[in-house]
């Protein structure tokens, strides 16, 4: 055999030892990361079952704050473990406790486990809670904004919930009670909105303004209103009626003269609030009270515009006035849109 060859044998017999060495080397090597890998799995597991055990105890008496901590704990050791979140779900199912169920499925969406399934099982639990009914009222055609948040109690602390309408905005075309929804994710919760649609109510009133003035930004008006009829024949049917001193024109028919009267049963005041756009009319003498000079005026029994504090210092300046029960000076008819003065004005009385 030349030696040429041998040295090829020698060399390729180092290689094959070399080879087997290093292979050897690095099983022994995955062997005992391995082994270390599975002991520290099982210390993980044991920790995070004595963390599950200690929370479950102290569910149980009731001590909250400290469970929710040691599940917590436990959750920060493996926070993509799909099924620790599931167990935890149903201990806090089993203790009625729905809302940190519900937080601790929220938490598991969040960090993007298994999204699919924990929205569906966040959905669930959220049709358990009870839902916050709220109910308010609105005349028709008015524009009716929702609420944006409610205040609910949430595992005994009292919350402010923002809302998200399932509307832009409610129809107050028709008369009748309407149901609204709402939700908050944060929380789970469901919110209905109970609107009742009440008829608008035009009324008019007549009597003597008392007093006007104004509290917290809002005007007010105190009335003792009274019966007012126009008109001879009219006026003096009523007064018969009261059995008042009648005068008798040349035939001996009874009448009661100025050819208007008033009744006044009850002295007791009303209270009305002003609208911000109320209209106020003075008649063209009592701006001469005022200090103005007469306005133009085709007829002096027709009231005319005047604005708000016009108004207030006229019925200042005749209030009250001679003690007279009925104040023919302050003697306004009264225009009530749902309970709420829009127009005020004058009443002629000659």
């Amino acid at each position: 055999m030349n030696k040429k060859l041998i040295k090829q044998i020698n060399m390729l017999a180092l290689l094959t030892l070399a080879i087997s060495l290093f292979a050897c080397t690095d099983i022994n090597k995955k062997i005992t990361i391995s082994n270390n890998t599975n002991k520290e799995i099982l210390l993980e597991e044991d920790e995070i079952s004595e963390l599950i055990n200690k929370g479950k105890k102290l569910l149980n008496d009731e001590r909250y704050d400290e469970a929710n901590a040691y599940f917590n704990k436990a959750l920060e050791l493996d926070k993509s473990n799909k099924n620790l979140y599931l167990k935890i779900k149903d201990i806090y199912l089993e203790a009625n406790r729905l809302d940190d169920a519900y937080f601790l499925i929220k938490s598991a969406i969040s960090n993007n486990v298994d999204v699919e399934n924990m929205t569906k099982i966040a959905e669930e639990i959220s049709s358990k809670f009870e839902i916050i009914k709220i109910n308010d009222s609105i005349y028709q055609d008015l524009e009716y904004y929702f609420p944006n948040t409610v205040t609910t109690v949430i595992n005994n602390k009292s919350i402010d919930l923002p809302i998200i309408w399932d509307y832009q905005k409610a129809d107050t075309t028709n008369i009748g009670s309407f149901d609204y929804y709402g939700f908050n994710a944060e929380y789970g919760r469901k919110i209905q909105l109970t609107l009742t649609v009440k008829e608008v109510i035009y009324d008019k009133q007549i009597g003597s303004i008392q007093n006007i003035y104004t509290i917290n930004g809002k005007s007010y008006i105190d009335v003792d209103l009274v019966e007012f009829y126009w008109g001879t024949e009219t006026a003096s049917k009523e007064a018969l009626k009261d059995n008042k001193i009648l005068l008798y024109d040349e035939d001996g028919t009874p009448y009661y003269p100025n050819g208007y009267y008033i009744r006044n049963n009850d002295s007791e005041l009303i209270t009305y609030e002003i609208s911000d756009s109320c209209s106020f009319q003075l008649l063209p003498n009592d701006f001469l009270f005022l200090g103005y000079e007469l306005p133009p005026s085709s007829s002096y029994t027709i009231p005319n515009t005047a604005s708000f504090n016009d108004f207030k210092n006229y019925i200042n300046l005749y209030t009250p006035y001679n003690n007279e029960k009925t104040n023919r000076r302050t003697l306004c008819w009264i225009e009530l849109k749902n309970g709420v003065a829009y127009s005020v004005y004058r009443q002629f009385t000659p």
